[in-house]
């Protein structure tokens, strides 16, 4: 083991040999990669929204000037495809285009075409800001330098691994939830 493993240690002192004598019957070995899985999102989660509290909002509104970044120009998008993008509710959407507006990230702006609907386009600042946390996830943070540690064959392994897992886990998420409605 590792000397700075966290997971490894918690479960050598505690979790794993507390679980084994107190339920000896169930197989607690799951707990493992989900505790290195909530440890890898714990740290990237910290990293970001330390990065995003410079700019004066969170991981939220982030994502959404992401997603107006990444599908190019003119870096706009309806509310409603924002949502979708976002994988948030119409309300959460909402108020993230406020936070953002405010603090003139974006505008809104009614297209020629539709009046009756408005569009959230990218300011300059906010496209400034949407390469910079771009950069900041994808270089400067510690979980693309780790990940760049692997080699390609490992990189691969281990993203049809996780495809496996969270198939699998998407899929009796939803029998449970079949079964519990």
């Amino acid at each position: 083991m590792r000397r700075d493993d966290r997971v490894d240690a918690d479960l050598a002192t505690t979790t794993q040999l507390q679980w084994a004598r107190q339920r000896p019957d169930i197989d607690s070995s799951a707990i493992v990669p989900l505790m290195r899985i909530f440890h890898i999102w714990l740290g990237a989660r910290d990293q970001a929204e330390r990065v995003c509290r410079r700019y004066g909002f969170g991981v939220g509104e982030m994502d959404l000037l992401l997603a107006l970044r990444r599908g190019g120009p003119p870096y706009a998008l309806r509310p409603t495809e924002l949502q979708k993008e976002c994988l948030v509710t119409s309300g959460a959407i909402t108020g993230r285009i406020d936070r953002l507006a405010a603090l003139a990230f974006v505008d809104r702006v009614k297209p020629p075409e539709d009046g009756r609907s408005w569009l959230v386009h990218l300011t300059p600042a906010g496209l400034d800001a949407a390469d910079a946390l771009f950069v900041h996830n994808n270089v400067d943070s510690s979980f693309p330098r780790a990940y760049g540690q692997l080699s390609p064959a490992d990189k691969r392994e281990f993203n049809r691994l996780l495809k496996l897992l969270q198939t699998a886990f998407e899929q009796d998420a939803a029998e449970v939830e079949r079964q519990t409605a």
